[in-house]
């Protein structure tokens, strides 16, 4: 399975639009998501792992009682496998100019092996 298709499948339960990276004004609430890979566990020169470093961002309108949704974005993600997420509030005057929206990024960690050559990101 994808690193896109297991974060789509952890959050599509929460009812929002989960898409990779993209601009998002056309929605009022949505989920969306990049990543970075970094190898880890080295032998033989060779990393026997990659480290996905995933952020999900999640947008909502200013004044919206985000809380119970920011609450099920970290289960979701966790109960899917990824390490238990951190959250951090990133509203900004760039986000202001586009509709004064609030802005959430949710980061957590995905362990996969590099040995089957497989799956595809």
């Amino acid at each position: 399975m994808t690193l896109n298709k297991r974060i789509i499948e952890a959050l599509e339960s929460l009812g929002l639009p989960v898409v990779p990276w993209m601009d998002t004004q056309q929605y009022e609430r949505c989920l969306i998501f990049n990543y970075s890979a970094l190898p880890t566990g080295h032998a033989d020169d060779t990393p026997a792992f990659e480290l996905y470093l995933v952020q999900v961002h999640y947008i909502c309108p200013s004044g919206y009682n985000s809380l119970t949704e920011r609450k099920a974005v970290k289960r979701a993600l966790f109960q899917a496998g990824f390490s238990w997420p951190e959250e951090t509030p990133a509203n900004d005057s760039a986000q202001k100019n586009r509709g004064n929206k609030q802005h959430y990024v949710f980061e957590c960690q995905w362990l996969e092996g590099t040995d089957d050559g497989a799956d595809e990101c």
